[in-house]
């Protein structure tokens, strides 16, 4: 844009005396003989850096054509110098107050003149170019304030992101149902760069596959399905336990690699990039925390089901050791009252000193013998022991300690073995 000088003058006399002068000194100029024409000239001449104008002429004035540039935001800057042949005081200290940059009363030397030119020439450029670092400044500013609002609208949705994923997850009963909410989080999240150009605003939104070291796996991306390129690059993640990128997809493990999510879309701004690793970072432990949990509340369901086998299964045993207790106890009764009853009848031919001689023997074994079936020795600590003893007693098995129903024939034979010698006696 050529810098020029505007020259509004009626009198030709007095326009092509200035004009000469600034043309010599190297100055472009146009030249009106009125405000109106002058209004038009600056219209198609934006390189117009001062104004040289005369006070009386016809059509529209000076000050008339002064007001109205001062008025208008294009123009209001550019300096003003009159030149006219009113010399009274009050037209000058009015032209100043109008906003003239210069007052001089015809003639002027032509020295004078394009100093005084220059000076307006410069002054305008360096307002000009004040303006123009001031834009540049408030540009910058705006930017950056446009910049720091995203930034923080971005992070505001993705502490969202991860807060909700993190409420939501306590909820969460199985790995089907974490899965989907890990892809709903990842969905939420929008960055700008990356969509390509030209692309809807849904592209925005990142795109993911999961997949955990179990090969179980999540893909709502908008393919449906994981190629052979994301189970690849998946696997690779999970091996290495180490961020993978390639092209526009980047894998992301947890720290122990149970799981990584792949990002098909990853956003191409470095800070948008790095944003993004950050967030799915965070909600990939997020998910590993909850599988972890998973895991352990599985454990604890299988060792509570162990748990009501075993009660089950001993509550059956006990029922059964218990019938097989009262069965003992009733066989028991039956062979003490009969054996009773055969000692009382022997007895009865025996002296009266060896009759409470062998009612005192068969008392204190009755007790012994029966001791083990007794009330205090199921509820006993030892209750663990008779349950062996039973248990052998029901096996077949021998034991020394051990009372079974056919034992009672060796106590019948023992008592028989006493009488006799009792009688010998």
């Amino acid at each position: 844009m050529e810098e020029s000088v505007l020259i509004v003058e009626d009198e030709m006399v007095s326009l092509t005396r200035a004009q000469t002068g600034l043309n010599a000194a190297g100055i472009v100029t146009h030249t009106a003989q009125n405000g109106a024409i002058a209004l038009d000239i600056l219209a198609k001449h934006p390189g117009i850096g001062t104004i040289l104008l005369d006070w009386v002429m016809p059509v529209m004035d000076g000050p008339t054509f002064l007001n109205n540039i001062k008025a208008d935001p294009r123009y209001k800057d550019i300096p003003v110098i009159m030149v006219t042949g009113q010399q009274q005081v009050e037209k000058q200290v009015t032209s100043f107050e109008a906003g003239v940059y210069q007052y001089f009363v015809k003639p002027v030397p032509n020295e004078l003149m394009v100093a005084v030119v220059k000076q307006a020439l410069d002054s305008y450029r360096n307002l000009l170019a004040l303006k123009d670092e001031k834009e540049s400044i408030r540009e910058f500013a705006l930017t950056r304030i446009e910049r720091e609002r995203q930034k923080a609208s971005v992070d505001t949705s993705t502490l969202r992101a991860i807060n909700e994923f993190y409420a939501s997850s306590l909820n969460a009963h199985s790995y089907e149902e974490l899965c989907q909410l890990l892809v709903v989080s990842v969905h939420t999240l929008k960055f700008d760069s990356a969509a390509k150009e030209g692309e809807p605003e849904e592209f925005k939104q990142l795109r993911c596959s999961i997949r955990s070291r179990s090969g179980q796996e999540v893909d709502l991306s908008d393919r449906g399905v994981s190629s052979k390129l994301d189970s690849m690059i998946l696997e690779n993640c999970l091996a290495q336990t180490v961020i993978l990128h390639q092209g526009t997809y980047t894998a992301i493990p947890s720290k122990s690699g149970q799981v990584a999510v792949l990002i098909r879309n990853t956003p191409e701004a470095t800070n948008e990039k790095l944003l993004a690793i950050y967030v799915i970072s965070s909600l990939v432990e997020q998910f590993e925390e909850r599988l972890l949990a998973f895991a352990a509340q599985e454990d604890m369901v299988r060792q509570h089901q162990q748990m009501r086998l075993v009660v089950s299964a001993s509550t059956q045993e006990f029922r059964l050791v218990k019938k097989t207790y009262q069965s003992l106890k009733e066989t028991q009764m039956d062979q003490l009252e009969a054996l009773e009853q055969g000692l009382l009848e022997r007895a009865a031919t025996l002296p009266k000193g060896q009759q409470e001689d062998l009612k005192g023997f068969f008392s204190a074994w009755a007790a012994q013998a029966f001791q083990l079936f007794s009330k205090e020795e199921v509820a006993d600590q030892k209750f663990l022991v008779n349950i062996e003893k039973l248990n052998d007693l029901l096996t077949g098995q021998s034991n020394a300690v051990a009372l079974e129903p056919g034992q009672f024939g060796g106590v019948q034979s023992e008592i028989d073995r006493l009488l006799a010698n009792l009688g010998r006696g």
